[in-house]
C-alpha cells in the first residue's frame, strides 16, 4: 500500500466519522448520549467498518489518477459509496442483524459520505499536482534515433515532475548529446546545442536518467548505469525496449532473485483474490439454488431417460489443467457414443461441437438447456476452485487436443460458467475464431467490474432465452 492509498485510507475513516456525526445531527439533533445506547448499534458500526475495508482493499476505485477530470473523480466517489452501501446492507441482511437505528440516518450518512469522499479526492488531486509542480526533477534520456520521440512522449505522460534537459542519441556505435529546453507552451522539447555528455552530467543539475535502448546494446546500458551510479544519479531502464508487442512486463522478486515477468496480461494478486471472493459467495448461493431446483429436476431427468442425473465430463481448465465438470444431464445416456456420427452436421469446426436440433437431447434436456438449469451443478466446480463464475468456456479433452498455439491463451484464466462469448450471443456464434477473439477480449480487458457486468448480462440473457438454443 503506497502513500496515496494510506492517505486515502486515513481520510476515508475521517470522512465516515464526520458523515455519521452530521447524519446523526440531521436526524436526531444534539441528543448525543443515545448515539450508541444498544449493543446492536455497535454491531452495525462494526459491519459498516468491515464493509469499508472490503471495498477499499479489493476494489481500489478511489486512487486519484493523473490526467483525469472532476467527472472521473465524481464517478469514483459515487462507485465507492455505492459498493459500500451494497455490501453493508447485504451483510446485515445475510447475518440477520436487526437494529433500531433509523434507516433515514444511514441514507443521510451515505449521501453525505459521497459528497465528502468527492471533496477528499479533489483535495488529494490538487495536493499531488502542487507537490509535483514544486518538485521537478531534471532528467536525461538515452535512446535510439528511431524511438527517441516515443520515449519523450512516454516521459511526458508519466507526470510533470520529469523535466528532460538532455538527450543522448545512440546511432551506429556512437552517440550525439544535445541540451534541450521547453518552449513557451511548456511541453515541447527543442534541441539547443551539442555539448559533451560527461561534462553535462557532471556540471549540470541532473536528478535521474531514462534509458530506452534495445537488449542488443546491453554493454552500453551497463556502462551508462555504472557511470550514472558513480555520480549518484538514479537511472530508470524502460522495459518496453526489451519486450515484444502486446506483452506486459513487471519486475518481481522471487525469493532472493530479481526477475522480469512477461505476459500478455499481468493481474494483481489483490484483483484475483477479489475475483475468488466473488466466486466463493456466488458459488455458495449457486450450490444452494442447485440443490433446491435439483429436487424437482432430478426426477424429471430420470423419468425422461433412466440413468445418471449428473453428467460428469473431463474438461480442460486454466493453462491446460484437466478437471471434472458437472452438469444436469440433458442428453440420452449414449450421447457421447453418437457424437462421431453427427460430426458431419457440426455447425462449427472440430474445435467445438454445436448442432441445431441435436437428436441426442432429451425432452427435459431441451427445457433445462433453454433455461440454463443444466449449468447449475457447475457452481460446485466454482466452489471447488476449478472454475470461476465468469471466464472462458472450458474445452473438452478432444477439442483441446486440436488447439493451435494461439488458442491456448484463452485458458490463461479459469474457465467460467458464463463469459463474454455467452453474453455476446451465447451459442448463436458459430465461428470458433470469433469465440477466441471474444475470450481474449475478456482476458485482456478483465476487471472486477467487467465480471459484475457480465453476470448481470447473463441473468438478462437467461431470462429472455437469447442464444440458449
Amino acid at each position: 500500500m503506497n502513500y496515496k492509498r494510506i492517505t486515502l485510507f486515513v481520510m476515508n475513516i475521517f470522512t465516515m466519522i464526520v458523515s455519521y456525526l452530521i447524519a446523526y445531527l440531521m436526524r436526531f439533533g444534539t441528543d448525543w448520549k443515545n448515539m450508541f445506547n444498544e449493543g446492536s448499534d455497535y454491531t452495525v458500526a462494526a459491519f459498516l467498518f468491515a464493509s469499508f475495508l472490503l471495498v477499499f482493499l479489493f476494489y481500489p476505485v478511489q486512487t486519484p489518477a493523473k490526467g483525469r477530470g472532476k467527472l472521473h473523480r465524481l464517478k469514483e466517489a459515487f462507485l465507492f459509496n455505492l459498493f459500500l452501501f451494497m455490501i453493508f446492507t447485504t451483510g446485515l441482511y445475510l447475518a440477520h442483524i436487526s437494529t433500531n437505528a433509523s434507516r433515514l440516518l444511514y441514507y443521510y450518512f451515505f449521501c453525505i459520505n459521497f459528497v465528502l469522499t468527492y471533496f477528499c479526492l479533489e483535495f488529494l488531486h490538487r495536493a499531488e499536482q502542487d507537490y509535483i509542480a514544486s518538485h521537478k526533477e531534471n532528467t536525461v534520456v538515452f535512446a535510439n534515433p528511431d524511438n527517441v520521440l516515443e520515449t519523450l512522449r512516454k516521459i511526458v505522460t508519466m507526470g510533470k515532475q520529469y523535466d528532460v534537459t538532455g538527450i543522448a542519441i545512440f546511432d551506429r556505435g556512437t552517440y550525439r548529446f544535445e541540451r534541450i529546453s521547453r518552449n513557451d507552451a511548456g511541453h515541447t522539447y527543442i534541441p539547443t546545442d551539442d555539448t559533451d555528455m560527461m561534462t553535462f552530467l557532471t556540471r549540470e543539475v541532473v536528478d535521474n536518467a531514462f534509458i530506452s535502448l534495445p537488449d542488443s546494446r546491453r554493454s552500453d546500458i551497463r556502462e551508462i548505469i555504472s557511470t550514472l551510479d558513480e555520480m549518484g544519479i538514479h537511472s530508470f531502464l524502460m522495459l518496453d525496449s526489451f519486450v515484444v508487442d502486446n506483452t506486459e512486463s513487471r519486475v518481481e522478486m522471487l525469493g532472493d532473485q530479481q526477475v522480469i515477468r512477461f505476459a500478455p496480461r499481468i493481474f494483481k494478486e489483490s484483483e484475483l483474490f477479489a475475483k475468488r471472493c466473488l466466486d466463493i459467495m456466488g458459488g455458495l448461493v449457486g450450490c444452494i439454488l442447485c440443490i433446491l431446483i435439483g429436487l424437482f429436476v432430478a426426477p424429471a431427468i430420470y423419468l425422461d431417460d433412466p440413468g445418471p442425473i449428473i453428467f460428469a465430463q473431463k474438461r480442460i481448465g486454466r493453462n491446460g489443467r484437466p478437471f471434472k465438470m458437472y452438469k444436469f444431464r440433458s442428453m440420452y445416456t449414449d450421447a457421447e457414443a453418437r457424437k462421431a456420427e453427427l460430426m458431419k452436421d457440426n455447425e462449427m469446426n472440430g474445435l467445438m461441437f454445436k448442432m441445431k436440433d441435436d437428436p441426442r437431447i432429451t425432452k427435459v434436456g431441451k427445457f433445462i438447456r433453454k433455461t440454463s438449469i443444466d449449468e447449475l451443478p457447475q457452481f460446485f466446480n466454482v466452489l471447488g476452485g476449478s472454475m470461476s463464475l465468469v471466464g472462458t468456456r472450458p474445452p473438452t479433452a478432444g477439442e483441446y487436443a486440436q488447439y493451435s498455439p494461439h488458442h491456448k491463451r484463452r485458458l490463461s484464466l479459469k474457465p467460467g460458467i458464463t463469459g463474454m462469448w455467452q453474453v455476446s450471443g451465447r451459442s448463436d456464434i458459430t465461428d470458433f475464431e470469433e469465440v477466441v477473439k471474444l475470450d481474449l477480449k475478456y482476458i485482456d480487458g478483465w476487471s472486477f467490474l467487467l465480471d459484475i457486468k457480465i453476470l448481470f448480462m447473463t441473468v438478462a440473457s437467461v431470462v429472455t432465452g437469447k442464444g440458449s438454443e
